[in-house]
């Protein structure tokens, strides 16, 4: 249903293939166009996420609800303090 929260990690099983997205993009207010990805994030950030990294995402949700993490992000990257 598209619902965020905390996972039910009892369910957490089976195969998935997880993709890194592309950075987000900010609209400026003044000329309406998209702020270009730096191609430092691709120098930096490969496409394909490791074990590791998956292991690490994982640890860091367990006990958290996604909705209120995506949200402070989110804030933080409009400067939202």
């Amino acid at each position: 249903d598209g619902a965020m929260g905390e996972p039910s990690w009892g369910a957490v099983r089976g195969a998935c293939v997880v993709v890194r997205g592309d950075p987000p993009q900010f609209m400026d207010p003044r000329t309406g166009q998209a702020t270009p990805v730096k191609q430092e994030y691709f120098d930096k950030h490969s496409p394909l996420i490791t074990v590791e990294e998956m292991v690490d995402t994982l640890l860091f949700f367990r006990g958290k609800d996604a909705r209120k993490v995506a949200l402070l992000r989110d804030a933080k990257r409009c400067g939202v303090p």
